[in-house]
């Protein structure tokens, strides 16, 4: 991806460059200093690798075999030589190319201000995408912690799932007994309730009964005190007619028995009515209480019927969370698949950047070694012998040769080195724009 573009004006440049604390003015941009442009590099490079450039030199030096005459000399030019290399390989990375030693020994106003550009807008890039990964991380984590507490809520609907089953075949029976005695409770409070109906229709009868009975009993004593106050007024006749006295008291007498008789019946019948109506009482008292019974059993058996419901939505809502807590399991695992593959290839790029980097630095040391060596050679030669001048331009001739071609070498090994630092950032500028693809596309379908 190139960010040379948009071109930034300066001012906006230097506010951009207070947010990573470099203090920079305008006339660092119209007058470039050497020195000061190598630590604003410095701090370019760290801020868009996170590692500091002196350690990335060092580590690059090590491999590298010094032996020459003027170690200080050969020191700083491998170290400038390894500072451009690094600035190369990451600006390369942002699509600015041109970068070369002449920028660090002698930046233009006009390059350093492009540079400059490149650095701020990757800058703003970066944050932009590492700020959508920070959000695709706590939307992870977020997804995380409802995943583990779906698994939690679905262990514990497991184990009251396993507590209902082996509960099921013992509840089921005692439901099947329950059932049976509601049935026979029904039953019989269906004959209850028959029998109820009758004792009650048989209860006013014999309320009837005794009303009457009652009526019967009153008329007889007040029949009885009529024939009394009779006898009273036959026994003031009696002397006045002794016989007629004889035969109505015969009469009477026998009336009264008779009276007397019809009114112990009756008095049998109401006892006779009065026991049947407490027994009638005390079957309807059983009768309630059956209900009464009856309808708790309803009760229990609606409540286990409820229970056997709930035991249902709770298995079909446990196989829905299953399936919610696999399908996030498989979003989790795809999220770290393309995860591992993209630092995979960020890894593989950087490792084979860095051998041809190292390979590239190595050839241009073996080169000015050799030349050191044909220098020492010539010095050896002029201390021998002033007769030996001829063979002396000869070794000065070869030495001149020697540097040309170091230098043609030099030439090659450097575009060769760009040519191979180009394809692998373009290759990975490839893989990242596939990879962001497949990510935007994948966070779309989400």
């Amino acid at each position: 991806m190139n960010y040379e573009s948009p071109q930034l004006l300066v001012s906006e440049i230097i506010t951009a460059f207070k947010e990573y604390d470099i203090d920079i003015s305008e006339n660092d941009f119209r007058a470039p200093d050497p020195r000061r442009w190598r630590e604003i590099y410095a701090v370019m490079y760290e801020a868009l690798t996170g590692i500091p450039i002196e350690s990335t030199i060092q580590t690059l030096l090590k491999e590298v075999k010094m032996n020459s005459s003027n170690p200080e000399a050969f020191e700083e030019a491998a170290d400038q030589i390894a500072f451009t290399q690094c600035l190369q390989r990451v600006l390369s990375g942002c699509g600015y190319k041109k970068f070369s030693l002449k920028d660090v020994l002698h930046p233009g106003p006009k390059t350093v201000r492009r540079i400059s550009s490149v650095f701020v807008n990757r800058s703003r890039h970066d944050t932009r995408v590492i700020g959508f990964f920070e959000e695709t991380a706590d939307r992870a984590q977020k997804s995380l912690g409802e995943y583990e507490s779906v698994l939690r809520r679905n262990k514990e609907l497991n184990h009251r799932n396993n507590e209902g089953e082996a509960n099921y075949g013992h509840r089921k029976a005692e439901l099947k007994k329950l059932q049976d005695d509601v049935e026979d409770a029904n039953r019989i409070y269906t004959e209850l309730q028959t029998a109820s109906e009758e004792e009650k229709r048989c209860g006013q009868e014999l309320k009837l009964k005794i009303s009457e009975t009652e009526s019967n009993k009153a008329a007889l004593k007040l029949l009885l005190e009529q024939k009394n106050q009779e006898c009273e007024k036959l026994s003031r006749k009696i002397v006045q007619s002794p016989k007629k006295f004889q035969v109505d008291l015969e009469r009477l007498k026998n009336k009264v028995m008779d009276m007397k008789s019809q009114l112990s019946k009756e008095e049998q019948v109401l006892s006779e009515s009065r026991l049947q109506l407490e027994q009638t009482m005390h079957k309807i008292d059983a009768a309630t209480k059956a209900a009464k019974l009856a309808i708790e059993v309803q009760s229990d058996l609606d409540k286990d019927m409820e229970i056997c419901v709930e035991i249902s939505r709770l298995s079909e809502k446990q196989v829905d969370l299953q399936e919610a807590i696999n399908s996030c399991h498989l979003q989790e695992e795809d999220l770290l698949e393309r995860f591992n593959v993209r630092q995979a290839q960020r890894h593989t790029v950087a490792s084979h950047t860095d051998l041809r980097q190292q390979s590239s630095l190595q050839k241009i040391v073996d080169y000015k070694q050799f030349a050191d060596k044909l220098k020492e050679d010539l010095k050896t030669a002029q201390n021998e012998t002033s007769l030996i001048k001829d063979k002396v331009t000869q070794v000065k001739s070869k030495v001149s040769e020697v540097e040309d071609r170091i230098a043609e070498e030099r030439e090659d090994v450097l575009k060769e080195k760009n040519m191979l630092i180009t394809e692998m950032v373009e290759k990975l500028d490839e893989i990242s724009e596939q990879n962001l693809l497949k990510l935007k596309k994948c966070v779309g379908n989400r």
